[in-house]
């Protein structure tokens, strides 16, 4: 890679070599990257390679007053360390070049099994819990920074000791470090074993009662990685890149037709287990209310349908069940009418159970069948409550050729003589456009019927 001549700040003519300590090939989400470390600038500058060309594509501003620098790579995330200063800058390329993830972080063994000297393998970054200083430096051997060799990835050779230790980062630390909520989830949702401190992150941010912005924000950053994968399933042919902040999805009013996939996806299934399930025992104890968990569920909702990403059933049937453990059936109501709550069977059931408390629900689960094309399920419904000549509207209205009717003349018959007569004489209209005769089929099985009626109605029929 032929890299420009450097230059002094103090002394611009003065050209700086560029030695082999300076270069690095580093690999960043699935890119290739030739990095070249400035010590007398202060920057790090960052060239993409591929197979036609070479172009510079990132410049990172570096602390100053420090020349003594190494470079790690660890899970897509470039560190610094600031040998001098015994502390690392830790950048993710995909977030900002511009600042670091966090503050500058310590070095420190890991929480990991000790060797037979008592040391374990593997240093971590991670924050003291006081202060950002080493206040463990004798302990930790961290005395022996200076004498450490560092090689891309993320391997430490002690020679002295002679041992090979392998840096990680410690995502807990970073997660304390990183202030703004939606920038730590894009964070998380790229590193391997980011899950678990995502679904941590959220239920900090409902407890802390962050605003509604920020939920939108954190909801939306998930969601842009889960409708990634989930249209990526449909559409097996698009290209992918590795990445959060690139997303692109599939079919999503925001984005073009590319897909961007992350490591860590987190699902509706994933949100209703870890997230609101744990919000429903909270509801239950008193310790949140109902209108904090309300706003948790409408807020990944409403995300959901910006990334056109269907809603399952049982997502619905948490803010329904939770609406109504709150007796809120005014604001129930209003959810279904504006369509936050969309049409599903398992809705309009829940809704059939509340007609005893709440009138108005019936109806809403009977339109609600009607627009999901339920139509058996209404009859059922309707003959269920008796009331066979609703039922009789509904058939001749959708053209439900295929009835019984057996039922509808056994419940008619059953409530008086009147409604007999006009669900038997509907029948027989009913056959004669179907088959050019009154009677009826031998497989509808309503001979005894036929029987009853003319003992019934003998002189009406007569007269």
């Amino acid at each position: 890679v032929d890299l420009p001549p450097k230059t002094k700040t103090e002394t611009a003519s003065a050209q700086i070599p560029v030695t082999q300590l300076d270069v690095h090939i580093v690999r960043l989400y699935d890119r290739i990257y030739c990095l070249h470390l400035d010590r007398y600038e202060y920057k790090a500058v960052l060239y993409q390679l591929s197979r036609e060309v070479v172009f510079r594509k990132f410049e990172i501003e570096l602390v100053k007053d420090t020349h003594n620098i190494e470079v790690s790579v660890v899970d897509n995330l470039l560190i610094f360390h600031l040998i001098d200063k015994k502390v690392a800058m830790i950048y993710d390329i995909r977030s900002s070049v511009s600042e670091p993830l966090a503050a500058p972080l310590p070095i420190s063994i890991a929480a990991q099994e000790k060797d037979e000297d008592g040391e374990p393998p593997s240093p971590q970054y991670e924050r003291n819990e006081q202060t950002l200083a080493v206040s463990r430096e004798d302990s930790l051997g961290i005395k022996s920074y200076n004498r450490w060799n560092f090689f891309i990835p993320n391997f430490i050779v002690d020679e002295e000791k002679g041992r090979l230790w392998e840096v990680d980062v410690d995502l807990s630390t970073l997660c304390q470090s990183v202030t703004s909520k939606q920038k730590l989830i894009e964070v998380l949702l790229r590193r391997k074993h980011g899950r678990e401190h995502i679904f941590n992150a959220v239920r900090n941010a409902i407890e802390e009662n962050c605003s509604v912005a920020v939920l939108d924000a954190i909801f939306s950053s998930i969601n842009e990685v889960y409708a990634a994968h989930f249209f990526a399933k449909e559409n097996p042919a698009l290209p992918s890149v590795l990445g959060a902040s690139d997303n692109k999805v599939v079919d999503s009013p925001r984005r073009s037709r590319t897909r961007v996939l992350c490591p860590v996806v987190i699902s509706q299934l994933d949100i209703h287990a870890e997230i609101l399930m744990p919000l429903r025992t909270q509801l239950e104890k008193q310790t949140i209310c109902i209108d904090r968990v309300l706003s948790v569920v409408v807020e990944y909702l409403r995300t959901l349908h910006v990334q056109n990403v269907p809603v399952e059933h049982y997502m619905y049937d948490f803010l329904v069940d939770t609406l109504i453990k709150g007796e809120r059936y005014g604001q129930l109501h209003q959810f279904l009418q504006y369509h936050v709550i969309m049409d599903s069977s398992s809705v309009a059931r829940r809704l059939l159970s509340l007609e005893s408390i709440y009138a108005p629900s019936f109806q809403l689960a009977l339109d609600m069948l009607a627009r999901l094309n339920e139509y058996e399920d209404i009859l059922g419904i309707l003959l269920a409550r008796n009331d066979v000549i609703k039922a009789l509207e509904i058939v001749d209205e959708h053209r439900m050729d295929k009835v019984s009717p057996q039922r509808f003349l056994q419940i008619a018959l059953d409530r008086d003589s009147s409604t007999f007569y006009a669900v038997y004489n509907y029948f027989v209209r009913r056959n004669t456009e179907q088959y050019g005769v009154p009677h009826f089929q031998p497989g509808d099985d309503c001979g005894e019927f036929e029987k009853i009626y003319a003992e019934m109605f003998a002189e009406v029929d007569v007269e």
